[in-house]
């Protein structure tokens, strides 16, 4: 049989870990980032692996801590129908005085996209800043 290339070698390594794995948590949301990674052929070494690993973990860790910390606040009530309204009246003014990008990228960070690379962290940044600063006026 002929040898496999290192990235597969990588990958069935990798899934592995994943199946000896007999529950679902931060180790497995970043095993299978690595995997994807693997798949996407975007990671060529151990280290870059072990970098995307982390910080999924990371990722994972803090976005079960977030949704913890704010449960509490929202006790499963659905918002009123006054919030509701304020915010989409929120919403259409930043619609009308932000970019289209800005607001394009405000939306899908709201609906759970990521923005990874660190252009697209830094004009989410700018568009945060620029919709508080429209909101508080």
């Amino acid at each position: 049989m002929a040898e496999l290339p290192h990235l597969w070698d990588a990958y069935a390594s990798t899934q592995a870990h994943l199946s000896n794995r007999t529950a679902v948590g931060d180790r497995s949301w970043g095993l299978e980032a690595a995997l994807n990674r693997l798949v996407m052929n975007t990671a060529s070494d151990p280290a870059q692996l072990a970098t995307v690993q982390a910080s999924a973990e990371r990722r994972s860790r803090y976005g079960r801590a977030l949704v913890a910390r704010n449960a509490a606040a929202v006790h499963g009530d659905a918002p009123s129908a006054e919030a509701q309204m304020e915010a989409r009246s929120d919403l259409m003014f930043l619609g009308r005085h932000l970019s289209a990008p800005d607001m394009a990228s405000l939306l899908a960070v709201g609906m759970g996209h990521a923005a990874a690379p660190d252009a697209a962290r830094q004009r989410l940044a700018r568009a945060r800043r620029r919709a508080r600063m429209l909101l508080i006026k």
